[in-house]
């Protein structure tokens, strides 16, 4: 992808998701078809730094947010307590 696609705003939204879920600039390069360096350069951008943590945040809220209605809804409780369950038997799995 050209830098110049790069900097179209719903590629800037994926990207500042991208970073702020813990995804590497060396996969995301890669996704982009582009350059480590250049994810770096423009994740160092005033205006991306800024979006990066207006995502980290949307993140925490949504996270806190989920966490709320595991403590207080015994059948989401459930239902989570039954995925975890899925998840680890599945990763014990392909091992």
């Amino acid at each position: 992808m050209n830098k110049s696609k790069i900097n179209l705003p719903h590629i800037k939204m994926i990207l500042a998701h991208a970073l702020a879920v813990g995804t590497s600039q060396r996969k995301i390069a890669e996704l982009l078809h582009t350059s480590q360096p250049t994810i770096s350069r423009i994740a160092r951008r005033a205006d991306m730094l800024e979006k990066i943590q207006r995502e980290e945040d949307r993140l925490m809220q949504a996270t806190e947010s989920a966490l709320a209605k595991i403590r207080t809804d015994p059948v989401f409780l459930n239902e989570f307590q039954k995925e975890i369950e899925r998840q680890l038997f599945k990763c014990l799995k392909s091992r």
